[in-house]
């Protein structure tokens, strides 16, 4: 999908859709959204960003303007508030916070996950971490235990919808601010590193699985850029780390059961390396749409 340009941010959706009635009538294509806590209005064509600020600039300066309710009658839209929101809306600005990458490594968790669980339990051995296999060239094992989930506390859904919320929450905001391009590499090292550590850490070579090495990863490389690289918006303040860093030496007591420490720990510093790396050697920049989203 291409890229949104952010105009500025809004004090409430109501006004966002008076803005955005406004801009249609201009044959400008606006439209609102949520983005880190706040309502923004963005255009899809870069040449309309410098007139529609201009328009949003006069609507915050001249709420009651009538031009603007007039625009709403025009479009057919009367101005709306939040509370008729339905749910249909909901769902879309959820589906929104993501990009394709999140969508997928979501659907490959489900899918992989239901298969082993309900159709068969061999299927194990279709994705999991063997050595021998790798090294006859199924490379795609480095990379596959990432997407099987096994029962936790006796709940099978337990650690796949744990995963799965905190994946599309942190890979969502990591995609939509570095591109897609950026978060698949970011997927692949961090599953690789962690795989890795834990294939070396497991007895029992190969049987293990979760998205749960990405998910530290991908927390601890939101926190660390934003510490870097203040424009890139983090969900987590840096004291998460802390917290997140005791988890882990939690699991490694055995007080939280089978889990994958190894991965859990490799993972969650990979996501660091990650983020050192994209600052100060790499110099990635942030996508327009979410820098401007950042200094609205």
């Amino acid at each position: 999908m291409s890229d949104w340009y952010v105009v500025g941010a809004v004090p409430s959706q109501r006004a966002a859709l008076a803005v955005c009635d406004f801009l249609t009538a201009q044959k400008i294509s606006a439209q609102p959204t949520q983005y880190a806590e706040q309502i923004v209005i963005v255009v899809n064509n870069e040449a309309d960003l410098e007139p529609a600020k201009r328009v949003l600039e006069e609507f915050l300066n001249h709420p009651n303007d009538p031009r603007f309710l007039a625009a709403s009658w025009q479009t057919g839209k009367s101005i709306r508030s939040t509370s008729k929101a339905n749910g249909t809306s909901i769902w879309r600005q959820l589906w929104r916070s993501s990009g394709w990458v999140t969508r997928i490594v979501s659907v490959l968790a489900i899918l992989v996950t239901l298969l082993i669980l309900f159709v068969n339990n061999q299927l194990i051995y279709w994705f999991n971490f063997n050595l021998e296999q790798i090294a006859s060239g199924q490379i795609f094992r480095l990379i596959t235990p990432i997407f099987m989930h096994f029962p936790v506390f006796g709940s099978w859904w337990m650690h796949l919808v744990f995963n799965l919320v905190w994946w599309w929450w942190l890979g969502g905001r990591i995609e939509q601010q570095v591109g897609s391009a950026t978060l698949t590499y970011h997927v692949a090292i961090i599953a690789l590193a962690s795989n890795l550590a834990q294939s070396w850490a497991t007895v029992e070579e190969g049987v293990f699985g979760g998205l749960s090495g990405v998910c530290l990863g991908a927390a601890s490389y939101m926190i660390l850029r934003h510490q870097l690289q203040t424009k890139f918006q983090s969900s987590l303040p840096l004291s998460a780390l802390l917290g997140l860093g005791i988890y882990i030496a939690i699991g490694f007591t055995g007080i939280l059961g089978s889990t994958a420490n190894a991965a859990h720990c490799v993972g969650f510093l990979t996501g660091m390396v990650l983020a050192l790396l994209d600052v100060k050697v790499f110099h990635l920049k942030l996508r327009s749409v979410n820098r401007s989203a950042i200094d609205a």
